[in-house]
């Protein structure tokens, strides 16, 4: 073990605790490609000059920008390392080690260098806070001279703002760290006249130089203003997510991460508050990392850095060692830490070993590559920007538009205008409310989009454009959608090769080897849920089932509800009849999600869901002849799509058991998501029962055929369905069952 007063072995620790870390919030997709420097900007729609860091035009960042997730791990893990240890000096070593892992669960959006050079200018600002008496008289002489590093601050100011610039477009945050730190040397420190005008000319050259560099480098000064200049740009939500505020539940789900980083930040605050005075620079740099967390989610990551930065005086060996504090005073407190941080990453891989030793690591996103014809690629969501911004995509799909909304914010209002368009068929010229010309097809005409990507999780959007016979699906993972268009001949060829797969994954059946290749990729378990979802507004509800993972978490029963609300309307739309099994296992899993904590946005899905299906369903019932079924099954079958289980519960028990109400009761006491199980319990029930009209049992046969396709069984699914075209030819189900047949 370690020394405890081993800073560089206190290091190590905390650099492998930070690699778990990272490497337990990615799992998963380990083998993914992340950015660590920028690249070049090449978009299409140039809205004038746009800076890219010098780095960025050097001939080997083109191929080494992009390292497999493992390889950005162990490098990011120095810098969160380094943050950790310097945090242990005035800090319990747990809220060190929840902030580290808080850090690694956020997107770093290529920042990796940018965090890395503002750390830098945070620790020149502690260096300045820190240190006694700044100037000295030097022994026999008269002026003033400047002790240890403190000489070199003002130099290493500049430095590091070159650096910024050259290596991050964010280097307007570092700049305003160092700026802050130059102010409050100047206010803290003040020393005799000669040394202060001495500064006051450095402060001044230095902000001079920034200012002409800015006017001679097109596109720089705009680039300064972006860590602050979200805050009057404005796109849509759906066009870029993650500029919303934190607050804002209708576009951004709040994390336990964000819960955690916030309560950092208040401690923090409550900090600064107890010292006495309070420090201008832990205010200053508190108040930046508040703004930017709270206010930007996409700046979550920086702003989290920048919170561990305050109260810069108490850092190093000599610091206020709150963490000293312990049970364990003898241990050291990163090796211990990191121990754990091993354990919870060991944890994962063992519980997951299957998925992760899978294929699935390589097939977590779909490459364009053979989807269509090189051209332009239309995001319609923004935050995408950095899957795309790989070298062998940019040489043949560059972005219309991208994040850099400092120089794109202009297009955004037509990029949203348009693709509002696009999903809702208006390709004609039409005028707007507001009094301009709206229509997709001129703007098409002018942009050329090779490819449309569209964001996984806007289901109503998918299920709009899959109607349209102009755009097609080419591929679909758990991020996007890609659509191209029917009058590019390789994009057609990819269509059908992809309904070929999905139309497969429906209602297997006996082929040739499938390629998932370019068409479909599943990913990881969280991966696959939305993927699912995809399946389920391209209105294939079995193939999202049989997709679905075999756990009861709540993402995956809520896809599961979307899944039958699905099935039932199929039914529906093709037999006129009210499909009662899949009616209760919607309901049933709407009812019990209904009791835990829902996202509002998720809750108005559900609700909307059961509501389009009473809906539906209610205008079939009312066409019904009291014939066909007594007006007491009505009512039940009523209460039972308008999701009123309990209800419909009540009624079946007053009923006499008749052949009708008992297969009520079988189906409302089933586990929904069982279907094998559920199968062969009605199946049971047919049997036992030989009095039960032709029309009744042909529907029940119709069920079990359903569920055994929903579970796998092909075989039995044929002889269930041929049985109910045997006992009743004329049933209304016998399209939807001729159908199967036909694609078994």
């Amino acid at each position: 073990m370690i020394a405890p007063q081993s800073r560089w072995g206190e290091f190590v620790w905390w650099w492998v605790a930070s690699l778990c870390g990272l490497l337990s919030a990615n799992l998963f997709w380990i083998a993914d490609r992340i950015a660590v420097w920028p690249v070049r900007d090449s978009s299409v729609l140039e809205a004038g000059h746009i800076y890219s860091p010098p780095l960025a035009w050097l001939p080997f960042v083109a191929d080494s920008t992009h390292w497999h997730y493992w390889q950005f791990a162990i490098v990011a893990a120095l810098l969160y390392g380094w943050i950790a240890c310097r945090l242990s000096t005035r800090m319990h070593p747990a809220v060190v080690f929840a902030y580290i892992w808080t850090l690694s669960h956020f997107n770093t959006r290529g920042a990796l260098l940018g965090g890395a050079v503002l750390w830098l200018a945070i620790e020149i600002g502690n260096a300045m806070e820190k240190g006694g008496e700044l100037p000295r008289q030097s022994e026999g002489k008269g002026e003033p001279v400047v002790t240890g590093l403190h000489r070199f601050m003002l130099p290493a100011c500049v430095a590091v703002s070159v650096l910024a610039a050259a290596v991050t477009i964010e280097y307007g945050l570092v700049l305003a760290v160092l700026g802050l730190a130059l102010l409050t040397w100047r206010i803290d420190k003040p020393g005799p006249s000669p040394l202060r005008g001495q500064r006051t000319f450095g402060a001044l050259a230095w902000v001079a130089t920034i200012a002409v560099v800015m006017l001679l480098v097109p596109g720089m000064g705009a680039t300064l203003l972006r860590p602050w200049s979200w805050m009057w740009v404005s796109p849509p939500p759906s066009l870029f997510p993650s500029l919303a505020a934190l607050w804002d539940l209708e576009t951004r789900q709040i994390t336990a991460w964000h819960g955690i980083l916030l309560l950092f930040i208040m401690g923090q605050w409550m900090r600064l508050f107890r010292d006495n005075p309070p420090r201008l620079w832990d205010a200053g740099v508190l108040s930046m990392a508040t703004l930017l967390v709270v206010g930007c989610c996409y700046y979550s990551w920086l702003g989290a850095i920048l919170a561990a930065g305050a109260h810069g005086r108490r850092y190093g060996a000599n610091g206020n060692r709150e963490a000293g504090r312990t049970l364990l005073p003898r241990l050291n407190q990163g090796s211990l830490w990191a121990g754990i941080g091993l354990g919870g990453l060991l944890y994962q891989v063992v519980t997951n070993s299957t998925t992760v030793l899978s294929a699935d690591l390589i097939q977590r996103r779909v490459t364009p590559v053979l989807s269509a014809t090189p051209g332009p690629v239309m995001l319609l969501n923004l935050d995408h920007t950095p899957r795309w911004q790989v070298p062998e995509l940019l040489a043949h799909f560059p972005l219309l538009v991208n994040d850099r909304w400092e120089a794109y914010a202009p297009w955004y209002d037509q990029l949203a205008a348009v693709s509002q368009d696009w999903k809702e068929w208006k390709r004609e010229a039409y005028l707007r409310h507001d009094g301009s010309w709206g229509g997709y097809g001129a703007v098409f005409e002018r942009w050329q989009p090779s490819l449309i990507a569209l964001d996984a999780q806007d289901e109503q959007a998918i299920r709009q454009v899959t109607l349209d016979s102009n755009w097609k699906i080419v591929g679909v993972d758990a991020e996007e959608v890609l659509f191209g268009t029917a009058s590019d001949p390789r994009a057609v060829a990819q269509a059908l090769r992809c309904m070929s797969l999905f139309s497969f994954l429906e209602i297997p059946r006996s082929a040739a080897e499938l390629d998932f290749e370019g068409s479909l990729a599943l990913g990881a378990p969280q991966d696959t849920v939305r993927v699912a979802n995809v399946l389920t507004a391209m209105r294939m509800p079995l193939a999202a089932l049989r997709l679905l993972p075999d756990t009861s978490s709540r993402e995956v029963q809520v896809a599961r509800t979307l899944a039958y609300f699905e099935l039932a309307h199929r039914t529906l739309r093709y037999s006129g009849h009210v499909s009662i099994l899949d009616s209760i296992r919607a309901g049933r899993l709407t009812q019990e999600l209904m009791q835990e904590p829902l996202l509002p946005s998720t809750k108005d899905r559900l609700d909307r869901a059961q509501m389009a299906l009473a809906q539906a369903a209610g205008q079939v019932l009312e066409l019904q002849s009291a014939a066909e079924t007594s007006r007491g099954e009505q009512d039940t079958v009523r209460l039972i799509i308008n999701g009123d289980l309990t209800g419909a519960q009540q009624a079946i028990d007053q009923q006499e058991p008749t052949p009708s109400w008992r297969f009520f009761r079988v189906l409302m006491g089933a586990n929904p998501n069982d279907a094998a199980n559920l199968s062969r319990k009605i199946a049971a029930e047919l049997t036992a029962d030989g009095d039960m009209p032709a029309a009744l049992v042909a529907e029940f046969l119709f069920y079990c055929g359903q569920l055994a396709i929903e579970s796998g069984d092909l075989a039995e699914s044929r002889n269930f369905f041929r049985e109910c075209l045997a006992r009743d030819p004329f049933t209304p189900f016998r399209d939807l069952a001729d159908f199967y047949l036909s694609q078994m």
